[in-house]
């Protein structure tokens, strides 16, 4: 989390529903209007620019994310299955992108992401986060309701609390639909989702930038974008990131610093979760293959994350394109994982994990 988050209880006054979320400490408050959008047309994706006097009579869910953030990812399939049930009552997402990183401010990238994560609903790309700041925000993802007045009902900052969303979602809608029969509220999509999941206390974020002080090995005398030669520190503590070989430390990144005939330069995390993800860049657009071991072995079928393939040197992530990649899939423990490429393009951004049950 990178924020401190209350409970909050909310009576809403339309038939008397008491729901618990999670509500984000931020200055817009609840009974509140909704803030103008910032952006010129070329800032608009799916959707010609809106504003709230078009927007007036509908039930508004406004979602701020980044398309590298796992967080968000893992709220889409809510989303999409929100957008095409209560669409045709008058309920409407508008999704804000503000980026986290340097390469995700470009539109075509989040055009890219938009396609890939099948998002149909009007789409805000805030490169410059003048919405995020108008909100006061500081998290991925957060999500504001609206009622059909454009008055803020309901904050959820992070993942979680899909059925109570979609309840308020329906109880809201009733107020201009009340014969409307709607579907069950939507099942977990998850495992990790479902009521009664398991969610182990799992390894926080990790950031390559060396900025944020948790990569080691780093040589006397290191300038940022400028070739070092970093050396594996033996033994090995979770929640730190370590690179041995040749190596750019960035202000976002590490970048791999050579050309190599082999995998002999690495970086290597050790960890608790049930799952893994990185988010890795292709500096010039072209393509290379990330290797990767879990406990010095290549990565077994049972841990498979989805974005793992294999060849003959072994399991491996195939980078394309700047975005979250899903390294480790499986059962929860403490492990190591070690990454390598031959490639002067692998570029590290961040770690992500999840301690809930993956099956």
């Amino acid at each position: 989390m990178k924020l401190n988050l209350r409970w909050l209880i909310l009576t809403l006054a339309m038939g008397v529903v008491t729901m618990v979320i999670w509500v984000a400490q931020a200055e817009l408050s609840l009974g509140s209007r909704a803030t103008v959008f910032i952006g010129g047309p070329q800032d608009w994706i799916n959707s010609q620019p809106l504003s709230w006097d078009r927007l007036r009579g509908k039930v508004v869910l406004v979602d701020f994310w980044e398309y590298t953030c796992v967080n968000c990812i893992r709220t889409f399939p809510y989303l999409r299955a929100w957008y095409k049930r209560y669409r045709p009552y008058g309920f409407e997402i508008i999704g804000i992108h503000t980026p986290e990183f340097k390469f995700d401010e470009s539109r075509d990238l989040v055009v890219t992401a938009v396609r890939r994560e099948k998002l149909d609903w009007p789409i805000l790309n805030d490169p410059e986060r003048r919405n995020w700041e108008a909100y006061h925000e500081h998290y991925w993802p957060s999500k504001y309701i609206f009622d059909q007045e454009g008055r803020l009902v309901a904050q959820h900052a992070g993942e979680g609390r899909y059925q109570e969303t979609e309840l308020l979602i329906q109880k809201l809608l009733h107020r201009t639909h009340p014969d409307a029969k709607f579907s069950k509220l939507l099942p977990a999509v998850r495992p990790g989702d479902r009521e009664g999941a398991v969610c182990r206390i799992a390894t926080p974020e990790l950031y390559a930038n060396p900025n944020y002080g948790f990569l080691e090995g780093l040589p006397a005398g290191w300038t940022t974008s400028k070739v070092a030669f970093l050396t594996d520190r033996r033994p090995h503590e979770e929640s730190k990131i370590y690179a041995h070989g040749s190596f750019i430390p960035g202000s976002q990144s590490l970048q791999h610093g050579r050309t190599t005939n082999d995998l002999r330069d690495y970086v290597l995390i050790r960890y608790r979760a049930s799952e893994v993800n990185v988010v890795l860049h292709p500096p010039t657009g072209r393509d290379y293959r990330v290797y990767a071991w879990l406990d010095n072995k290549p990565i077994p079928a049972s841990s498979w994350g989805d974005d793992i393939r294999y060849d003959n040197r072994g399991s491996y992530l195939a980078v394309a394109a700047p975005r979250m990649y899903n390294a480790i899939r499986g059962a929860y423990g403490d492990h190591e994982l070690k990454l390598s490429s031959d490639s002067p393009e692998f570029d590290l951004y961040s770690y992500t994990f999840n301690g809930c049950d993956q099956k």
